[in-house]
């Protein structure tokens, strides 16, 4: 999900603040590819329908757009100001490993 919400992460953020749902940009359901070590990489590329900017990536589990509780992660990335045609993809990369 995208957002052009400037504000600071808060880590009680259940949903992305101002999620876009318009100009060719509304939520999308990414590639994933796990590494085997741990990693795992969500990709997905939009293109913009008009003219829209983005400030914030979110990391869901359900595909419906703007529905609450269901923000794996968020992160806040240096301002996008796309018109019709460009394209933003999107890299979201996790990173996990095992412990107690």
């Amino acid at each position: 999900s995208l957002s052009n919400d400037g504000a600071a992460v808060l880590a009680t953020d259940t949903i992305l603040p101002t999620e876009i749902n318009a100009n060719g940009l509304s939520r999308a359901t990414a590639t994933m590819l796990d590494n085997g070590t741990g990693a795992v990489n969500y990709t997905y590329t939009w293109t913009a329908t008009g003219a829209q900017s983005v400030q914030k990536v979110g990391l869901n589990w359900l595909p419906t757009a703007a529905t609450d509780n269901n923000l794996y992660s968020e992160v806040l990335v240096a301002s996008a100001s796309l018109v019709a045609n460009d394209q933003l993809r999107i890299v979201y990369s996790v990173n996990a490993t095992s412990g107690t």
